[in-house]
């Protein structure tokens, strides 16, 4: 009996034994899934995070490319503003001049007039010829050919010279 009660004590013990290798055997299983999952989040935030930082550098290359642009045409629109002050003072200049020599036409215009009328009044034909001759030579003169001519000169001279490289547009 005492063999018995031996024997059944050790089947227990080697039962609680094999519980205790089960238990830990399990949850050795358990720990490892644990990792394998511990592992798999951990290579999703790498990846989460290497993700994050490309779109990180792709919006950096998107706001550098919109300071480019922004610069680039804040630099156009300063050249523009230039431009259109030098046509509106170019503007001014020439109906400065235009208003000049229109004058000085109606000025001897007047004043081969004031001969016509004179020779009328005093009748001698050689001051009415004279005055008529002025009036024909200030009609048929063209006060703005000198002029024309400068301005084809600067055209022709702006048409000569190589073309600004620099100035491109990209969209």
């Amino acid at each position: 009996m005492e063999n018995k009660e031996q024997i059944k004590n050790s089947e227990n013990r080697l039962a609680k034994i094999q519980g205790n290798i089960d238990n830990t055997l399990e949850k050795s299983k358990e720990v490892v899934n644990i990792a394998k999952e511990g592992t798999q989040m951990v290579s999703e935030v790498t990846n989460n995070i290497q993700d994050t930082f490309n779109k990180a550098n792709n919006l950096f290359q998107g706001v550098k490319g919109l300071k480019d642009s922004f610069m680039e045409s804040q630099k156009l629109q300063a050249q523009t503003e230039i431009e259109l002050l030098k046509i509106r003072s170019e503007h001014q200049q020439m109906n400065r001049i235009i208003t000049e020599e229109y004058g000085k036409q109606k000025q001897s215009m007047d004043k081969a007039s004031d001969v016509v009328d004179a020779g009328l009044e005093s009748n001698d034909i050689n001051k009415i010829r004279e005055g008529l001759t002025a009036m024909t030579n200030v009609a048929n003169h063209n006060p703005m050919e000198n002029h024309k001519k400068a301005l084809d000169n600067e055209l022709e001279r702006n048409l000569n010279q190589d073309f600004d490289d620099d100035f491109t547009l990209e969209f």
